[in-house]
């Protein structure tokens, strides 16, 4: 799920921020470029733990700006087939529902829920629900919008900018999270 990851990434810097504070420049700009973006082969990078030595900059022939390599170690978030997350429930729908990981979207289908679960629209809200002679209905035990919710992870594919997954309740200890 977290991993430490070293990577490198190519700044380019225009001549009026050659300076004293050229390496916070570089090092703030490594930060905007790449935190919170996601790599489909990577995952999502979540913080930059460190840059690797001094970078050294190249400067271009007629155009001034400096070319920057920089090699730096950073903290990644990557989900894996068969993982078992925690979520909060943000959208459901007639065909299953949405849910957030993180900043993974995990869609969880009606084919990937218990079987017994049955659809109940009351005031507009849509929920999942146990029929009422089921040992869970007791419990009051739903899926609705804002429920955390604990998921199996079937697959991972990337998306634009992002990944997205399929997820399943269907087995033991899988489902809505009690508060």
């Amino acid at each position: 799920m977290f991993f430490v990851k070293s990577l490198s990434h190519t700044i380019l810097l225009p001549p009026k921020a050659f300076g004293k504070s050229l390496r916070e420049q570089l090092i703030q700009r490594l930060r905007d470029d790449k935190e919170g973006t996601c790599d489909g082969r990577f995952g999502y990078i979540v913080h930059i733990l460190e840059i690797n030595d001094p970078p050294k900059g190249l400067v271009q022939a007629g155009t001034g700006f400096a070319e920057y390599r920089l090699d730096y170690r950073a903290l990644v978030f990557k989900p894996f087939r068969n993982e078992v997350m925690d979520g909060v429930i943000t959208n459901v729908m007639k065909t299953g529902f949405f849910a957030e990981c993180g900043p993974l979207q995990v869609f969880v289908s009606t084919h990937l829920m218990p079987p017994e679960m049955k659809l109940e629209t009351t005031n507009g809200n849509t929920s999942y629900v146990y029929p009422d002679d089921h040992p869970e209905a007791q419990s009051n035990w739903r899926i609705v919008k804002n429920e955390n919710v604990r998921l199996k992870i079937v697959s991972v594919k990337p998306d634009m900018g992002g990944l997205f997954a399929i997820g399943s309740i269907r087995q033991d200890h899988l489902g809505r999270i009690a508060d």
